[in-house]
């Protein structure tokens, strides 16, 4: 379980890492975490109703500034996060990210395989040679990926891959 401090009706949890990173809620609650798995951290506080998250490394100052913030009804996130948060948000949320993933629902988990390989750069011997099959094959899943995706060519392809989140 985190430890708590509580401050006027304001309390403060920091998750451990044992813990089942749950933020507690009375009027208001801030959360405190660590940059490693701070995307987890952020969520599971927001979720359990955290109206704050601030890092170890904030300044006591700034805690101070934090507690007197969501106290008064407002939301306060360290800036890392909130820059993660908007990240993550532009990256799931933009209509051509939904139409993608929509395409990529289309296609069998191997022919996913295929399509990563691809949008990498893969020739479709090399993709042979690492999915062990026979060229002929990955001809054929390229055909179909390129009629299920509804393109027309391998660029096209790795661009919807690109923008479902398939590859980097």
């Amino acid at each position: 379980m985190g430890r708590e401090v509580s401050a006027a009706q304001t309390t403060m949890t920091q998750p451990s890492d044992s813990s089942s990173r749950t933020a507690s809620r009375s009027a208001s609650s801030l959360a405190s975490g660590r940059t490693f798995d701070l995307d987890e951290y952020v969520y599971d506080a927001l979720a359990a109703g955290a109206d704050g998250f601030l890092l170890k490394d904030t300044d006591p100052a700034e805690i101070l500034r934090a507690v007197h913030l969501v106290a008064a009804g407002s939301a306060m996130l360290h800036p890392t996060a909130a820059r993660r948060l908007i990240d993550r948000y532009h990256a799931t949320n933009q209509p051509q990210v939904t139409a993608a993933q929509a395409r990529l629902e289309r296609l069998t988990p191997r022919e996913r395989d295929v399509l990563a390989l691809l949008a990498q750069g893969d020739t479709n011997a090399d993709i042979a040679t690492r999915l062990a099959m026979r060229e002929s094959t990955v001809k054929a899943h390229v055909s179909r990926i390129l009629t299920a995706l509804e393109v027309t060519n391998r660029v096209q392809a790795a661009l919807v891959a690109r923008d479902a989140g398939l590859t980097a």
